[in-house]
């Protein structure tokens, strides 16, 4: 039976760390994002998050089918958003990477739109999932952060300003 609490995910944090984030990605992660969403600039080598991503295709916990992007199947990610809680500064790069992701949506219609374009179409699977995370945040613990406000605002979720909202 396939563990996460086995030796072989214990031993190597990372690897869980990348599960924890694929759990909220079901378009998946291009394996190129990976190094950013695991650590902050510097924090883990690219030959790392290489070894995370490797490491969990060899225990056949994520494939690479489409366009070089990690992807979880649905009833393994599923199971792992219950069973691997998100480490705090991973899902922090995560909601800011959508965050931006989301400002750039503003450019549709523009002349710049063509520059990010590819970039928000290749997330777009992974929207409603990451919307579900930031309310989550925004709503779970007490007041949101200032990042969270952005992005419910940006994305146009945000309708009306409740009374426990703050910038």
């Amino acid at each position: 039976a396939l563990s996460l609490k086995s030796p072989r995910m214990a031993a190597h944090p990372l690897p869980r760390r990348l599960v924890a984030l694929l759990a909220y990605l079901p378009a998946g992660l291009a394996e190129s994002d990976v190094k950013d969403l695991l650590g902050d600039k510097g924090a883990v080598s690219k030959a790392r998050a290489s070894e995370a991503a490797d490491r969990l295709r060899q225990m056949r916990l994520v494939e690479s089918r489409v366009k070089g992007r990690l992807r979880m199947l649905t009833p393994l990610r599923e199971s792992a958003r219950l069973d691997v809680p998100l480490h705090p500064p991973d899902r922090n790069r995560l909601l800011d990477r959508f965050l931006k992701l989301a400002e750039a949506g503003n450019l549709v219609a523009t002349k710049d739109w063509p520059r990010v374009r590819e970039a928000i179409e290749a997330e777009s699977g992974n929207l409603d999932s990451i919307c579900d995370l930031a309310h989550a945040r925004l709503w779970g613990a007490g007041r949101p952060s200032a990042a969270s406000v952005r992005f419910w605002k940006s994305t146009g979720a945000l309708q009306r300003r409740p009374a426990t909202l703050s910038e």
